[in-house]
């Protein structure tokens, strides 16, 4: 993937960052694209660094993406959850299914601008195989689906329970930012 470049002038030297260490620099992370092992890593490190680097000061996770890997989400909710400054969440363009859930998850203010499509749905899974094999895989699917519901209620401070989370998640579920504050999903629109 091409990143533009940033040019820095101070006095009579130059510098050039590449966009997202410029954004880092910024304490800003920019999650785009599906989640896989791969972002995860990669975000998971930046919050360790930026936590290390100024612990008291929040942080910005900006999330558009079409949400992916349910276990690299959940190692970057655990990640947030373990450090000490605030991970501040900014929907933008696009939130769906894990991206939906990462956005509901910030422990700073959760926010979305105003055009942000937010989706939730059911867990996906890649079930195939032997019918043993569909079974343990259709157990551990709904191991997740009850853990992901239930943090959704928690994250929705009050505002729905887990019975509402599980009905709207039945299907796909689209909703605008205003929606997404009425269940709590965030906090508000920028």
């Amino acid at each position: 993937m091409f990143f533009p470049s940033i040019i820095e002038t101070t006095g009579r030297s130059s510098k050039a960052y590449d966009l997202p260490t410029k954004l880092l620099q910024e304490r800003i992370i920019y999650l785009a694209g599906g989640i896989d092992d791969e972002s995860a890593n990669i975000a998971i490190m930046e919050l360790l660094w930026l936590n290390a680097d100024k612990p008291d000061e929040p942080i910005n996770l900006y999330i558009n993406s079409i949400g992916g890997n349910v276990y690299g989400g959940l190692a970057i909710k655990d990640a947030m959850y373990s450090l000490k400054c605030k991970v501040n969440t900014v929907g933008v363009g696009f939130c769906a299914s894990m991206g939906a859930y990462l956005l509901s998850s910030g422990t700073g203010i959760r926010k979305a601008t105003k055009n942000t499509r937010i989706m939730i749905h059911s867990v996906s899974s890649g079930i195939g195989g032997t019918i043993h094999d569909m079974a343990v895989d259709m157990k551990e699917s709904q191991y997740l689906q009850d853990l992901l519901i239930k943090d959704m209620a928690d994250f929705s401070k009050g505002k729905s329970t887990i019975k509402t989370i599980r009905k709207k998640t039945e299907r796909d579920y689209y909703m605008d930012p205003t929606e997404a504050i009425n269940l709590g999903l965030i906090d508000r629109i920028v």
